[in-house]
């Protein structure tokens, strides 16, 4: 299995923002002109100060393009969401929803516009939802977006070796780590908020008419070429019980053989580090359709 390079990609609006701010401010201290006619009978002066404004101005114009890249992917995204997915919300508490009456998502729709969709996750507190795509390889999709638009914030994909739908053993999907919490980048939670874990234990996969409903049980920090990358299982007790020892949770969950496991994979500050969110299949339902979803929202 090929290692996926993926990053931390780049900036935050926040980074932005404050960034600019600084400069801002420091050119505010003394006219940019001024400064020039100050030194204009010293021309090596002169060549530093224009050197460092151009500096500054390609610093500046890298920062933008990076925001605009983020709010590119962003708004693609978004605009899936609304297209492709429904929400159904229950008004007052005193209502009980299944967990596979929450949400629908038309997978078939979204295969019409790139055949390379497999699926959507979505966890079950909507912080996490996006389309999963394949390529023949795990470099396709790493900056580009599921309908093919360039982006650093690329997709989240499954591993190009893996059975398209979900019936490994193990199963490996992979996303960025964006700085605005875009993508994967609010895996890091589950290691940085202590009770992050207990209201974020479950996340959905839609494919077809089906939903599959998967448990946290374990996740931590691992080299870029640890095991989980490059061994076949053919046993999910046999992989659970590698992770367990070192996992960052202990959900005391009992996992057979039989089991099927899918391991999110995104980056951390570490060029040769990665970190692994590890899940178990623990429920599925077949919806027949959008049957079920279009009778909850009856008038």
């Amino acid at each position: 299995m090929s290692k996926v390079e993926l990053e931390i990609t780049d900036l935050a609006e926040d980074d932005l923002e404050e960034i600019t701010e600084v400069v801002t401010e420091e050119f505010a201290k003394e006219d940019v002109q001024a400064i020039v006619k100050k030194q204009k009978k010293n021309s090596a002066s002169n060549v530093l100060i224009l050197a460092g404004l151009l500096c500054i101005g390609i610093a500046l114009y890298g920062l933008y393009d990076i925001y605009r890249d983020y709010k590119t992917s962003d708004s693609i995204y978004e605009q899936a969401i609304e297209e492709y997915v429904q929400i159904y919300v229950p008004e007052g508490d005193a209502v009980d929803v299944p967990w596979y009456e929450y949400a629908w998502v038309d997978i078939v729709a979204v295969q019409q516009e790139n055949p390379d969709v497999i699926g959507w996750i979505m966890f079950e507190d909507g912080s996490i939802s996006y389309p999963i795509v394949q390529g023949d390889d795990n470099d396709k999709y790493l900056h580009m977006t599921y309908d093919g638009k360039e982006a650093k914030a690329g997709s989240i994909f499954m591993d190009a070796n893996d059975n398209d739908d979900f019936s490994d053993t193990h199963t490996i999907i992979y996303g960025h780590n964006m700085k605005n919490l875009s993508m994967f980048g609010k895996l890091k939670y589950y290691k940085t908020q202590k009770d992050y874990y207990d209201g974020h234990k479950y996340f959905l996969v839609f494919r077809g008419n089906e939903i599959l409903r998967y448990q946290i049980f374990s996740y931590q920090e691992v080299p870029d070429d640890s095991y989980i990358y490059q061994e076949e299982f053919t046993s999910a007790k046999q992989l659970a019980d590698r992770l367990q020892p070192n996992s960052m949770v202990d959900a005391k969950l009992d996992i057979s053989d039989e089991n099927r496991i899918i391991t999110l994979s995104t980056c951390t500050a570490a060029d040769d580090e990665r970190f692994i969110v590890n899940a178990v299949l623990v429920e599925r339902y077949n919806l027949r359709g959008k049957k079920l979803f279009d009778e909850l929202n009856k008038e």
